[in-house]
């Protein structure tokens, strides 16, 4: 057979090389991971170690972890903290973390330069990271407490929970564990019946590689997203999510009350509350869809007062500080980028309004100081 034979199929080849070029720059320009630009995420498809990751995870910020000794996203500070120091650790998922924006933007190195703009001598530490939960900050704050010892605890969480419960409470089998991660959803395939799951190094290079480009994410999530769109979704948060929710904030404060911290809790903001009426954008709808195949965007949009009303009475129950975000936040369309996300506009309201929350505390913590010193 003669090239011209196979002109239609290397038209499409070229169609499909630039597509995926064009996403690939698209997907670094947002701080995503690029197959083709990221360092060793090309290698990362022939080898067991997961390399694709953001730009500036592997570029280095004066100052600002993470580091090899220094775990957080935020300011380097030595273990001790220096005597008349209130240490603030913020335990929280890419809301916090955001990888999106520079590490001098995001609204926990922010509150420190708000606070001490403010007279406090702070520090604030950044236990964030994307994908945490309630149930992983547990297990992080009972690695990381005994090392840093701070004094503050600000816990902030809500959508990557109702991704871990959603399933096990509403799937039809009842399957998934409370705390299953999306590898664990994947470890399923030939080996799933004899319990062994292939590692990735032993899926064909082919496979990978495809599933490792961004035009395949793209249309893996756009498909997903529309599907579950049409699907019949739960309307309302089932109390089954509100009771396993309020067993991950029992878990939280168990953990930090043993440490001496003192736990603030901070009530979660979003961009549509259901207060305003109205739908979600498209994009916005389909991203908490590509995530979350059980709600409804009703069920999340309602969800979000139904849980800040149980951190307001939980907090009540145990004597916790609670912090109102959504007053200065919630439904600022400009301050976010999609429906729990911030801009850098964002970071900045939320800087201001936790320390404008948090200045009370810190000057009561500061008196009971000064009346010990004496």
């Amino acid at each position: 057979m003669r090239l011209r034979h196979f002109t239609l199929l290397l038209w499409i080849a070229l169609f499909l090389v630039l597509g995926e070029v064009a996403l690939e720059l698209r997907a670094k320009g947002k701080g995503y991971g690029a197959l083709l630009f990221d360092r060793g995420a090309l290698a990362g498809v022939f080898s067991d170690e997961a390399t694709n990751v953001s730009a500036e995870a592997t570029t280095a910020v004066d100052g600002f972890g993470p580091t090899a000794d220094f775990p957080f996203r935020s300011r380097v500070v030595d273990e001790v903290a220096p005597a008349g120091t209130t240490r603030i650790m913020i335990a929280s998922a890419s809301y916090a973390e955001d990888r999106k924006q520079p590490v001098t933007a995001i609204f926990p190195v922010l509150l420190e330069d708000e606070l001490r703009a403010r007279g406090f001598e702070v520090q604030v530490l950044n236990a964030s990271s994307n994908a945490y939960s309630l149930g992983t900050a547990a297990r992080v704050l009972t690695e990381e407490l005994p090392r840093w010892e701070p004094d503050l605890v600000l816990v902030y969480h809500y959508s990557n929970d109702l991704d871990e419960i959603a399933p096990r409470v509403l799937s039809v089998a009842g399957g998934g564990a409370p705390n299953a991660t999306a590898g664990d959803a994947e470890a399923s395939g030939d080996d799933a019946d004899e319990g062994t799951p292939r590692t990735e190094r032993e899926r064909p290079w082919p496979s990978r590689l495809m599933e490792a480009t961004t035009a395949y994410a793209q249309a893996k999530n756009q498909i997903k997203a529309r599907l579950v769109g049409l699907r019949l979704l739960e309307p309302t948060l089932p109390p089954e999510v509100l009771a396993a929710l309020r067993e991950r904030l029992d878990a939280v404060r168990a953990v930090t009350e043993s440490s001496g911290a003192e736990l603030v809790l901070v009530q979660f903001a979003c961009s549509h509350p259901a207060s305003q009426g109205g739908s979600l954008p498209a994009p916005y709808r389909n991203n908490l869809f590509r995530y979350n195949s059980y709600l409804s965007e009703r069920a999340w949009r309602e969800g979000v007062g139904d849980w800040n009303t149980l951190l307001a009475g939980y907090g009540a129950t145990h004597d916790l500080a609670v912090l109102d975000l959504p007053r200065d936040l919630a439904g600022r369309h400009e301050c976010f980028r999609d429906f729990c996300h911030l801009k850098e506009l964002g970071h900045q309201v939320a800087a201001r309004s936790l320390a404008d929350a948090l200045e009370p505390l810190l000057a009561e913590r500061a008196g009971e100081g000064e009346e010990g010193d004496e």
